[in-house]
């Protein structure tokens, strides 16, 4: 008998052990989906378009946190779980959540006009219209009726709201640590393109920064779909927010850098995640291609009816004249070239004749609607 119940458990033991080698396990999904996903994040990172932190959740569980490049470049500080960005009009998630609990502490209707309460021009718009605008002039409106209802400084309210989401790394100012530094990536020295460290956030004493995980909080306490993108112009600081309530799934960029390319990061991040086809954007390195075959891309083009430029191809090289300035373009692929003076490139098309028509003017983007029309 001791005997029988021996095989037994042996028996069961070796089903479970060929159970798990013959089916596919999450984790092993998750790790693909995880390297592709460092892929992505490491070309964009390469290209000095985004550095910064990616966390992806769904169902409440943290599936992915990463982070890429440094907080600091200047004092060779890395990202950490508690590096603070300026987090730009997201800031209008916890305004707006700080708002509506006071309009419910006080018994105040969201249909209720603006006016009622607060001076502006606007007096016809309604509370719950105010609720949900996301640019500057409305979240001052916001902080200016959030100080008047709750007769406490918009900062009182900040630290309150924190605490009762139990936020651990969101606040105001710059006068905490670690922080992040902002930067953009341009040729503002005329010696290359190189990063340059924008101070605008110490202007801005209403600057609320905050961390992928406290934001992931704020939206697990919204229950609401939400999608925000962007970019802070005089911090060097981008975005990109999206809560997916049907699929469970949360997906926040933060990026110190100017160049708004986190929407474009989430967009791809969300095909990946679904098994959908999604682009990489090419490397700015050099590749092979052969001298007759831009001969084709010659030619005058036009942007619009004050933008005009040239495309000349002088033996195995080609350039841009544009304002009597001639610029090299160096060959990504077999049809885009990018500038080494700039962060962009031009991808080249062909109408259904497979003559080269047009130009898709790419600043710093997989896509773009800039396009210059070949005249002669």
């Amino acid at each position: 008998m001791k005997k029988e119940l021996l095989y037994l458990s042996i028996f069961i033991a070796l089903f479970f052990i060929c159970r798990q080698l013959i089916r596919p396990t999450d984790s092993a999904l998750d790790q693909v989906r995880e390297t592709k996903i460092d892929e992505l994040a490491n070309r964009y990172l390469d290209l000095e378009r985004f550095s910064g932190c990616i966390l992806i959740a769904e169902a409440g569980e943290i599936l992915y946190e990463e982070c890429f490049g440094m907080a600091d470049y200047e004092k060779g500080i890395p990202f950490s779980a508690a590096s603070a960005f300026n987090i730009g009009e997201l800031a209008s998630l916890m305004d707006a959540s700080i708002l509506s609990e006071l309009l419910g502490e006080r018994g105040i209707a969201q249909k209720d006009s603006l006016g009622i309460y607060l001076e502006a021009e606007d007096s016809d718009r309604s509370l719950a219209e105010l609720l949900r605008q996301k640019d500057r002039a409305a979240r001052k409106l916001k902080i200016a009726l959030i100080e008047k209802l709750s007769l406490r400084s918009y900062s009182n309210n900040v630290e309150r709201y924190c605490r009762e989401q139990r936020l651990k790394n969101t606040f105001l100012g710059q006068n905490e640590e670690p922080l992040v530094m902002g930067y953009q990536y341009r040729d503002y020295r005329g010696k290359g393109m190189e990063l340059q460290a924008m101070d605008g956030l110490a202007l801005d004493s209403l600057v609320l920064r905050s961390t992928p995980r406290d934001l992931l909080a704020v939206l697990e306490s919204t229950g609401t779909n939400t999608k925000q993108e962007g970019y802070t112009d005089e911090d060097g600081f981008s975005f990109a927010l999206h809560r997916d309530i049907e699929k469970q799934r949360s997906i926040i960029i933060l990026s110190n850098r100017r160049q708004p390319v986190a929407s474009e990061m989430r967009t791809s991040i969300a095909a990946l995640l679904d098994g959908e086809v999604y682009s990489l954007p090419l490397a700015r390195r050099a590749v092979a291609v052969h001298a007759d075959s831009i001969k084709a891309f010659s030619g005058n083009y036009s942007l619009n009816d004050q933008l005009y430029f040239e495309i000349l191809t002088e033996k195995d090289s080609m350039f841009l004249l544009m304002g009597g300035k001639k610029t090299a373009l160096i060959p990504q692929s077999a049809n885009q070239f990018y500038m080494e003076t700039r962060d962009a490139s031009l991808r080249f098309l062909r109408d259904s004749t497979q003559q080269v028509d047009r130009i898709v003017l790419l600043d710093g983007f997989l896509e773009s609607t800039q396009i210059a029309r070949r005249i002669y």
